[in-house]
């Protein structure tokens, strides 16, 4: 199968549930990958993937190693070294403040099913019950909290278009994005099914308080090892 890679194509159509579940399998735990009403988006940057790489990743010709060649010259980078280093202090922080006989964290695995839509999100960090609860689709249905970490690219739609998916869903309590770039964090805490508390923590001495989990994230702690834009 020749694939071209000099031009980058976008998706010209829809693609099925059952065929983003095939790439998501053939790709591996950790998808990069979002679903978002029949288009299939790199969620590192939310760019919509092209037409080209779909159809290599569900072909019988799919190879990882011809996977890492394609995405490198598409410029479909995974998450920043920030991103990580972030990334892995949440971890750090949440693991040892979390009662994990109540509570579970994951990070960066489970699809999230979003009310009402055929969307299926990846978040940074889920928090949830010890019962994960999945629907037919094998979508995780009840999350307490997420957590993501937006960069330039991803800021607009973890601040519009995920805010208001991540808002619908029943059992979410807490919404938290974290900067890569800068000492700060946006959170919302669910108060009445309408009504959501907004804060916005901003600065190393500031901690962002997570009441649904009883767990609290010292801002210095959580941008440990990240180079910050200085202002």
């Amino acid at each position: 199968m020749l694939i071209q890679t000099e031009i980058k194509q976008p998706q010209i159509s829809l693609y099925t549930w059952e065929e983003y579940e095939q790439i998501c399998e053939k790709v591996g735990e950790g998808s990069p990958f979002e679903y978002v009403e029949g288009e299939i988006y790199w969620r590192y940057t939310q760019e919509l993937l092209p037409i080209d790489l779909v159809d290599f990743i569900l072909s019988p010709a799919y190879s990882w190693e011809k996977f890492l060649q394609l995405i490198e010259s598409y410029n479909l980078m995974k998450s920043s070294k920030e991103h990580q280093i972030i990334a892995t202090n949440l971890n750090m922080q949440i693991a040892k403040q979390l009662d994990e006989e109540k509570f579970d964290y994951v990070a960066e695995t489970n699809n999230l099913a979003i009310p009402n839509k055929t969307n299926s999100r990846i978040a940074d960090g889920i928090l949830t019950t010890k019962e994960k609860i999945f629907n037919e689709k094998n979508q995780l249905t009840n999350p307490i909290a997420l957590i993501e970490i937006w960069s330039p690219s991803t800021e607009k739609i973890d601040k519009t278009d995920k805010l208001e998916e991540y808002r619908s869903i029943d059992s979410l309590q807490e919404y938290i994005m974290f900067s890569q770039d800068e000492a700060k964090a946006e959170q919302y805490i669910k108060k009445t099914k309408e009504k959501w508390e907004n804060n916005l923590i901003e600065g190393l001495d500031k901690t962002v308080e997570m009441p649904s989990v009883n767990v609290k994230l010292p801002i210095k702690k959580i941008y440990e090892g990240v180079g910050l834009k200085k202002k």
